[in-house]
């Protein structure tokens, strides 16, 4: 979304929200990733997206390499094969995409990827959801690292357009559907939804809080309806 972005200035340690009203131009974009960009990016993750972004934080190279590798393992039994690992600058937090094929409400995805990644021990690494925030790709300092996390280019060492179409030819080369990616975690998901709705909604002759009482021995019929909702 071009909404809802953030800025810090070039070098700064201080972000600054920008008006939920403000859209960011085409202009504002491309001057942020050119080499003498004074302004620094962030931008929210939309409800709908045709892409994901995990993200995780540098500590050391053993370190780093240890998260990616099991990052790594997890994606491909995910059937994400050779994804690449970009880094927003030397000692500074890396990120990954996943590329589909169109643009879908990415919530679910993200929370499915999110289950499998826990269950595949990856315990440090954040799929963002929607309204997250993730620093614009390109900028200053922007580096694509290797299987074993080290830099392989950097933005600066490329033309604006040179940076723009490898970038994006990474990040592409992998296409998914995102309808065959979300049915792997269909049976997490549906247990999600069904816990949300008890969440709302508490079992015949509870209250809120799990204690049973007079007024709980009756439902309404309103609570009824919902409770039998498939």
């Amino acid at each position: 979304s071009r909404f809802g972005s953030y800025a810090r200035t070039v070098g700064g340690a201080t972000w600054r929200q920008l008006s939920q009203f403000h859209q960011l131009s085409d202009d504002e974009l491309l001057t942020s990733i050119s080499k003498e960009s004074k302004a620094y990016r962030a931008l929210s993750v939309d409800k709908s997206e045709s892409f994901l972004v995990l993200q995780f934080n540098a500590e050391d190279r053993t370190a780093d390499r240890a998260v990616w590798e099991k990052l790594s393992a997890a994606l491909l039994s995910a059937g994400l094969p050779a994804l690449k690992l970009f880094q927003v600058s030397e000692g500074s937090t890396y990120q990954v995409f996943i590329w589909f094929s169109k643009a879908v409400n990415i919530l679910p995805l993200s929370k499915g990827l999110t289950n499998h990644l826990l269950q595949a021990g990856v315990t440090n690494v954040e799929v963002l959801r929607p309204g997250n925030h993730f620093i614009l790709p390109l900028q200053e300092g922007y580096r694509w690292m290797n299987d074993g996390v080290l830099p392989v280019i950097a933005r600066h060492e490329m033309s604006e357009d040179m940076a723009l179409n490898f970038f994006m030819g990474e990040v592409t080369k992998v296409t998914v559907c995102p309808e065959q990616f979300v049915e792997q975690f269909k049976d997490f998901l549906e247990a999600e939804r069904k816990r949300e709705i008890m969440e709302i909604v508490p079992p015949e002759g509870l209250s809120q809080d799990g204690v049973a009482g007079e007024d709980d021995t009756k439902p309404k019929r309103k609570e009824r309806r919902l409770r039998i909702l498939p």
